[in-house]
């Protein structure tokens, strides 16, 4: 019986399960997780934040599934009010959105504003439409975690 059971293992392949290591690092309330392919040698991460991820130098703020935001604004740090209209065209460029499908379902929640408009920052304010509450996003210490990220070998880009 054991005899079969190792010759069925040999036949069958033996999978590493240590092909992908995962390294998580936190900086405040932002968490860089650093996947590894000792297989292909090849390095992913991601950076989030309660409610925000960082993606293509962009962080992309989520309200919830279903929360219409096509029209929604944002302030920075107590600024003056943004419509999400005014960073599409940056975002566009930092291919956020044309790989994501965000303008044929606008609905799915998600508002993006590029990375250099909140680094320095302390807090995001995000109204979806008139009528709908006021959503507020940490977003203290990125310029940080950014930089935890690039020495850990993750560059922007790679975010």
């Amino acid at each position: 019986m054991i005899v079969a059971t190792i010759l069925t293992l040999a036949l069958l392949g033996h999978r590493d399960p240590a092909a992908t290591v995962t390294h998580r690092h936190t900086t405040g309330r932002w968490t860089l997780m650093v996947h590894a392919d000792r297989f292909n040698g090849q390095t992913s991460c991601s950076l989030r934040s309660r409610g925000i991820a960082i993606h293509h130098d962009t962080a992309i703020f989520d309200l919830g599934r279903g929360v219409e935001t096509d029209a929604a604004q944002f302030r920075i740090d107590g600024g003056r009010s943004h419509s999400v209209q005014d960073v599409t065209l940056e975002n566009a460029h930092h291919g956020v959105f044309p790989d994501r499908g965000w303008v044929d379902n606008p609905s799915r929640g998600e508002v993006a504003v590029p990375v250099s408009d909140v680094v320095g920052a302390r807090r995001v304010l995000i109204r979806a439409t008139p009528r709908a509450p006021i959503m507020s996003f940490d977003v203290s210490r990125l310029g940080e975690a950014l930089r935890s990220a690039d020495g850990l070998g993750c560059p922007p880009a790679s975010l």
